[in-house]
């Protein structure tokens, strides 16, 4: 990870600040940051185990009534994937427009498991997905994390967020997500 980070370069680092995940395996990569001089922010998931959107939304409402959640840090929701804390993350940030790139969930392929990896991956320096299925676990009903899949969580998101004027787009026309989200033309 370390060569990784290094063979960005400093320019690449001071216009870039990491998010970290505070969970298992993340912590040497905060301590690599650290150890390096490069700014990172721990981002805290608060789970919420909501059996539906009417619930979830609920219980993110309430929770940001209270000081101790308005820290910018401090992310809430089902806790069913990385899409949803970005998510979480832009909004918080005021992003008015939120653009899925790279999401599937269609499958259980990722990116850096193409042919052009292999020398990384044999390197040990990519991990591997341990997934099993034909649809990727955070949107398959038999592995889900929480009670509702990450697909229901984002429709949610993108419809109750509507109301404050964020919009939510996935750019693969492909994606389980251009069921319900408009594609993004990225050219």
């Amino acid at each position: 990870m370390k060569r990784l980070v290094l063979f960005k370069g400093d320019e690449y680092w001071r216009k870039t600040v990491p998010l970290i995940k505070p969970r298992a395996g993340y912590a040497e990569l905060y301590f690599l940051f650290k150890e390096l001089n490069i700014p990172c922010h721990v981002v805290t998931s608060v789970t919420i185990n909501a059996e539906n959107c009417s619930e979830l939304i609920k219980a993110i409402e309430h929770h940001n009534r209270h000081i101790i959640y308005r820290h910018l840090s401090i992310m809430h929701g089902q806790g069913v994937a990385s899409i949803e804390t970005i998510s979480n993350f832009c909004v918080r940030l005021g992003y008015k427009k939120i653009v899925f790139v790279g999401i599937d969930l269609n499958n259980t392929n990722y990116f850096y498991n193409e042919e052009r990896y292999l020398a990384l991956r044999n390197k040990h320096l990519i991990p591997s997905t341990d997934q099993v299925g034909a649809v990727h676990k955070t949107n398959d009903p038999q592995q889900k994390y929480g009670h509702m899949i990450v697909t229901d969580v984002i429709r949610c998101y993108s419809e109750h967020y509507s109301q404050e004027g964020i919009e939510f787009y996935v750019e693969n026309k492909d994606s389980a997500l251009a069921d319900f989200l408009p594609v993004w033309s990225l050219s």
